[in-house]
């Protein structure tokens, strides 16, 4: 014991005192040092399960801790993990600054979740802060693109046109209104880890230079790719046809009383609220009214169908929630109001966060264009009416 205090005094050359180190060590190895990064993360999930959490918030925590356990390794005691070293995790992911924004926010749970369960003495994603965000202004649709886009959607996927129309005249999230899909298929977990351990092998196979190994990994690495997108594929056509949490039904949009009822199994916030339908988004409703079902196709068909139309009109891109963003940009240039802005979208933070965004980004008169943009039947059939009129007039 003396030779190993003479070693130890000899390594820390006046660094640190024996008693410190003892503190270190046991600081980051306490009871239930043995539980992995692996075992904690499969706790974590099992947990949010149980809990009712939304399964795309589920998948997300998932993705974002699979990669940590990656980097770090899965067999790594939770205990053993620095600050130091889920910084350096954070840094060196290679993402726009509100995502690893997003990440810290999962780690600094997952931790927390570890440290309520005594399994780490405490949370070590507390002293990291998060990265300043610059101010940008929201994303929004010009008028005539609006139009343009929900012309050609009723030409090209008609079915499709009363959710994008909800999305666009009344702000609702493309969860509240399309749903989301329950938890990955067992079939597809398990492609996407055969896919890692191919590409494990195949990076072995490179370090040691043998030609014979390298062909045969990549072969496998392949096929496990492929096997991975047939996976995939089958799970979009079950999901087709099933497998949807929430989602708006036609139960819920009442065309007499002029509102869509939104549900908290349905809300991203988990509460119930109305939002008005204007008489523009009345005229698309009336169209494709149903009275009873989804309002939505599933989520891969509306992707499908959204991604064919932006082709089409030849747009660089789908941004995001854009319709929702344009809903809140012209509502407030119409009506000026930003708690009557909140209510209708159903945001949980305070109304001033909404004036900050949508304040002055458009005028008036566009915003009159906005709530008066109809199907293009309807359009031609009110021109139509007007003339009759002023001929009548005449």
């Amino acid at each position: 014991q003396k030779e190993e205090c003479l070693a130890a005094y000899k390594t820390l050359r006046g660094r640190a005192t024996l008693a410190e180190v003892l503190d270190f060590w046991t600081a980051h190895h306490p009871d239930g040092a043995t539980a992995t990064l692996a075992e904690m993360v499969k706790a974590w999930i099992d947990d949010q399960t149980k809990n009712g959490l939304r399964p795309g918030t589920i998948k997300l925590n998932r993705q974002r801790l699979e990669g940590l356990a990656r980097t770090l390794g899965a067999e790594t005691p939770c205990a053993t993990i620095t600050t130091e070293a889920l910084r350096n995790y954070l840094d060196g992911l290679k993402v726009a600054p509100v995502t690893r924004n997003g990440s810290r926010r999962c780690l600094r749970a997952f931790f927390q979740f570890c440290t309520d369960r005594e399994i780490v003495l405490a949370n070590p994603m507390l002293k990291i802060k998060p990265v300043k965000l610059d101010a940008k202004m929201p994303a929004f649709m010009d008028v005539r693109l609006v139009e343009r886009f929900m012309h050609k959607l009723d030409e090209l996927h008609p079915e499709s046109v009363p959710a994008f129309a909800i999305a666009f005249w009344a702000g609702l999230r493309p969860v509240e209104v399309q749903g989301q899909y329950t938890m990955e298929s067992p079939e597809v977990t398990q492609a996407k880890k055969a896919v890692e351990t191919a590409n494990e092998t195949l990076t072995n196979a490179k370090k040691h230079g043998k030609q014979n190994a390298v062909t045969e990994a990549a072969q496998s690495l392949e096929a496990a790719r492929e096997a991975l997108r047939q996976a995939i594929a089958t799970q979009d056509r079950q999901r087709d046809t099933g497998g949807i949490v929430g989602g708006l039904q036609w139960e819920d949009v009442n065309l007499r009383d002029m509102v869509i009822r939104v549900r908290p199994e349905t809300s991203k916030t988990r509460s119930a609220r109305l939002v008005d339908i204007s008489p523009n988004l009345s005229t698309w409703l009336v169209k494709y009214y149903k009275g009873t079902g989804p309002v939505s196709p599933s989520p891969v068909t509306v992707k499908r169908h959204r991604d064919a139309v932006v082709k089409s009109l030849k747009m660089k891109k789908w941004i995001p929630d854009i319709p929702r963003h344009s809903f809140a940009t012209y509502h407030f240039a119409a009506h000026q109001n930003r708690d009557k802005l909140a209510a209708q979208m159903g945001h949980s933070g305070g109304s001033g966060v909404l004036e900050k965004h949508y304040k002055g980004l458009a005028t008036a008169e566009e915003a009159a264009r906005f709530w008066g943009i109809l199907p293009a039947g309807a359009k031609q059939q009110s021109n139509a009416q007007k003339e009759e009129s002023a001929q009548k007039r005449a």
